[in-house]
């Protein structure tokens, strides 16, 4: 699936890595199965099999098949995606890229 991208530099702070992994968002007690397809240490692009409301600013627990679960916030929202930021990333960065190093390839 092709990225939602914005015209400009890339000012992102943590590195991308390209992913295709299958995942859950709990949100409002409702779990919505996803699919990351693009995945760094502060937040994740995740493509929802059916659209579901502009949900922007709420908060959420973002489940990673093989790794667990991050909390997070919806930080924008497209027709079948979501952009989300992790809650406290600090504390899930170096676990999370030793399972990206181990389990996916990053870019060259």
């Amino acid at each position: 699936m092709p990225l939602p991208t914005r015209g400009g530099a890339n000012r992102r702070r943590y590195k991308r890595f390209q992913v295709d992994v299958p995942g859950t968002v709990l949100v409002d007690g409702k779990i919505h199965p996803v699919m990351i397809s693009d995945l760094s240490s502060g937040g994740a692009l995740v493509y929802l099999r059916t659209p579901v409301a502009n949900l922007v600013s709420t908060s959420v627990l973002l489940y990673i098949e093989n790794f667990g679960s991050i909390p997070a916030k919806i930080v924008r929202t497209g027709d079948k995606f979501w952009g989300v930021a992790f809650v406290n990333p600090h504390q899930y960065r170096f676990r999370l890229l030793g399972w990206l190093n181990q389990e996916v390839k990053g870019p060259e």
